[in-house]
């Protein structure tokens, strides 16, 4: 590993950030080659915000994982920069794990298929260094949400996941943003075709904002929330006292 790696950090020269090489970590190499322990998976996501909500003893009953995320750019050979995302998360079920992913475009919609590592963070495990070392690494904001799981069932029979997530610390604190993952193409077309049709998804589901890129999770690490979502956080409370 070079010492550019091993010192945690970006070093600078004559004003220019030099990005550490993906040549150094393993866990980066494997997410872009495939392999045994990288799993792979295919999402095609949408966002809204909500319509109302969800009370404490609703989301007592779902199942919930804390995720504490932040990115890290490296370069390949070429010098072409690569991002990947980083998570620490924990729930009952898995305890605490650390993963890398790196999500790419794909199918004739907007999905995109990710690659993901995760594994439990073992003091004798080499990807728990390499993970702490890019975590160290990145420049970017640390995030936290509360995420909140829940299945749904489509009325042509496909399902699909939806993510209440709660934002957690700094000034997205309280801020509520619903994610649904379709596993295929053919669901989300069904969807689109039907957007008007009650039952379609859960009524509390409001505004889709898939196409707006200031809700990206990327996008609210690195500016902030849109004022927008903050206009509507403040009326939603105003609106349930």
């Amino acid at each position: 590993m070079s010492e550019k790696a091993k010192g945690g950090h970006k070093e600078k020269k004559e004003g220019k950030e030099l990005l550490a090489s993906i040549e150094d970590f393993s866990l980066a190499r494997n997410i872009l080659e495939g392999g045994g322990e990288v799993l792979q998976e295919y999402e095609l996501e949408r966002r809204f915000l909500p319509n109302r909500l969800l009370t404490k003893q609703e989301l007592a009953a779902l199942e919930t994982r804390l995720i504490t995320q932040k990115y890290v750019t490296l370069k390949d050979a070429d010098g072409t920069q690569v991002a990947f995302r980083l998570r620490i998360t924990r729930n009952d079920t898995e305890g605490l794990l650390y993963r890398i992913a790196r999500k790419s475009r794909m199918g004739e919609l907007f999905g995109k298929e990710e690659r993901q590592i995760r594994f439990m963070p073992l003091a004798d495990d080499p990807r728990t260094k390499e993970h702490q070392q890019l975590w160290n690494l990145s420049t970017s904001r640390s995030i936290q949400r509360q995420r909140y799981y829940i299945p749904h069932t489509l009325p042509n029979g496909g399902t699909c996941e939806i993510h209440y997530e709660v934002w957690l610390g700094g000034k997205e604190d309280g801020f509520v943003r619903v994610e649904v993952e379709f596993s295929n193409d053919e669901d989300e077309k069904y969807y689109e075709a039907h957007v008007e049709d009650p039952g379609i998804l859960p009524d509390w589901i409001g505004e889709d904002v898939t196409f707006e890129p200031k809700f990206l999770a990327k996008s609210i690490t690195k500016d902030g929330l849109p004022k927008k979502a903050v206009a509507h956080m403040k009326a939603l409370r105003k609106k349930e006292g």
